[in-house]
């Protein structure tokens, strides 16, 4: 269906609340999103769920830029999120998170939920630490999660 662009008359705060992730492997129901918007909650194998990604705040965002190749539509997706500090449990975790693809599920400062990535366009996730020079500097991890995705992300209106 064809429509005009306009305003929407609402609050639109930039930034994003929250990063929650999950492998693809962990989702045995996928359903596409329709009109942009996802009509039944993806449905998890047992013991696993949406997993947070702490970052600090002013940190955190999502983009999603639209490619074309070969006459083709696609979706640049990129997430990043800065986790202050480091612990053993960090390092083993992101080591692990260097292999499997992911979905992500993305909160906006008005509570708003999408999901991006889909069962063959997982999203992959590098995490770089740095330790900055100066004692007010960063100490942390950059998180970035990036792929190429075929459709934008859905909205999600669930828990």
């Amino acid at each position: 269906m064809i429509n005009d662009l306009l305003r929407i008359n609402e609050l639109n705060p930039a930034s994003v609340q929250k990063i929650e992730w999950t492998p693809v492997g962990a989702v045995l129901g996928w359903n596409e999103p329709i009109g942009g918007r996802f009509s039944q909650a993806l449905f998890f194998r047992p013991g696993w769920r949406w997993y947070g990604v702490y970052g600090t705040p002013g940190t955190i965002g999502f983009s999603e830029k639209q490619q074309r190749s070969r006459g083709r539509v696609y979706y640049d997706v990129r997430a990043i999120a800065f986790l202050p500090n480091d612990s053993d449990t960090f390092r083993s975790q992101l080591q692990w998170m260097a292999y499997p693809r992911f979905y992500l599920r993305i909160t906006d400062q008005l509570g708003k939920k999408i999901v991006v990535g889909r069962p063959e366009q997982g999203l992959e996730m590098l995490a770089d630490f740095n330790n900055e020079v100066e004692m007010g500097g960063k100490r942390g991890y950059m998180i970035e999660f990036t792929g190429k995705v075929s459709f934008p992300a859905g909205f999600y209106p669930f828990a």
